[in-house]
């Protein structure tokens, strides 16, 4: 409650939950860049995760944005494999990747689990390719609402990276 004083002089305290506000620290920051440049900041930030990574676009079509993101999924894979010590099995990083493309079977489920043969035309890596990762696909579209326009990553539950 003592927090709460304070959201009214300064909005910006307030850009955490208050069991957080001191414990963890939040910067406000806006850049305005091109989407190759977003892109290669993705893949810096995908290649240092070490527990989880959430990706989520509104977009997913073969192209060199794909192609930078699938190429950190694969470094961060080897990463993982070279911090396993031997004998032991890797601790896999969680990889969890939501997109929108609109198909017939979201008339019924707006959330559909991409299946591994699927990955394929997609240009995303199959579950052998990158051993160090435990990826799951989602094609998320609600039909009568129109497209997902979410774009943000999430990595390790401490960096968050926000696209308009």
């Amino acid at each position: 409650m003592s927090i709460m004083p304070t959201l009214e002089r300064d909005p910006l305290s307030g850009l955490v939950a208050p069991p957080l506000i001191g414990s963890t620290g939040t910067m406000p920051l806006t850049i305005i860049s091109l989407i190759p440049d977003i892109m290669r900041h993705y893949r810096d930030v995908i290649v240092r995760a070490e527990k989880e990574v959430f990706l989520v676009t509104n977009y997913w079509q073969p192209s060199n944005s794909v192609e930078t993101i699938v190429k950190a999924m694969r470094e961060l894979s080897d990463a993982v494999l070279k911090r396993t010590k031997d004998g032991e099995k890797p601790q896999k990083v969680v990889m969890k990747l939501i997109y929108d493309r609109g198909s017939v079977e979201q008339l019924w489920n707006s959330h559909v689990l991409v299946k591994p043969k699927d990955l394929v035309s997609l240009k995303i890596p199959v579950p052998e390719e990158i051993p160090g990762i435990d990826l799951q696909v989602i094609n998320f579209h609600r039909v009568l609402l129109g497209t997902f326009h979410a774009k943000f990553l999430i990595v390790d539950r401490k960096v968050a990276l926000i696209n308009r």
